[in-house]
């Protein structure tokens, strides 16, 4: 199915500024990411927003990495680990990624020494949320086709983690963007497939995403336990 290309751009352009705007407040407790939203954020987070040498908007690791993926799927869209693997490598080497986590740098490290992409990703019990964070791409470009959208957001996120639950990770964000595209927003029926799609590698954490309709109508306060 045709992208429309507004569609597109808000999705990626989307994450750019999600990134950019949480960032200073990754890690924070809920009363000081309150004061963020609220528009008193402390100069401090100003001067720390990313690292230094680089002021308050610009996006991290998160969206660098996206954006590799998003430009390797466009020249393979079946997915080439060494090709995206390739694309990686420059950021890391000549230290252009920005805020990047242990996880993925140990990874790239690897990958440099001459490791595989397959076998470079980190161990479990190592479960962050770097294979996630960039898997928007493959939900837009392979959404249509299921199997293939689960088997890209899988392979793309072993470059960095191995962990299943990371796979689990990848499936649910590729499988929100694709549903988004397609209006298909009710909570119980996009929660249910997206724990579907996502059983494949991690039942429990699907079983997770499957609940998560019982708490929309609770407080942050209420859902939170």
């Amino acid at each position: 199915m045709p992208i429309p290309f507004d569609k597109f751009l808000g999705c990626f352009l989307g994450q750019c500024v999600g990134d950019a705007l949480g960032h200073p407040v990754e890690g924070c407790g809920s009363d000081d990411c309150l004061d963020y939203l609220d528009g008193r954020m402390k100069p401090l987070w100003y001067e720390k927003a990313v690292s230094p040498g680089f002021g308050f908007g610009q996006y991290t690791d998160d969206s660098q990495m996206a954006r590799e993926l998003l430009a390797s799927l466009t020249e393979y869209p079946k997915f080439d680990g060494n090709d995206y693997a390739r694309r990686l490598r420059p950021l890391f080497e000549q230290h252009l990624v920005i805020g990047p986590g242990l996880a993925c740098t140990a990874a790239m490290y690897r990958i440099a020494a001459g490791t595989p992409w397959q076998e470079a990703g980190c161990e479990p019990p190592q479960a962050g949320n770097g294979t996630a964070m960039r898997a928007a791409p493959v939900g837009m470009l392979l959404g249509n086709r299921p199997g293939e959208m689960i088997r890209v957001a899988r392979q793309q996120g072993w470059i960095t983690h191995r962990d299943l639950r990371c796979d689990a990770g990848s499936i649910a964000i590729a499988g929100a963007v694709s549903l988004a595209l397609r209006g298909q927003c009710e909570p119980e029926t996009f929660c249910s497939q997206l724990a579907d799609w996502m059983s494949e590698a991690d039942r429990e954490f699907a079983e997770f995403v499957n609940r998560v309709p019982m708490f929309i109508a609770d407080s942050p306060e209420e859902a939170l336990p």
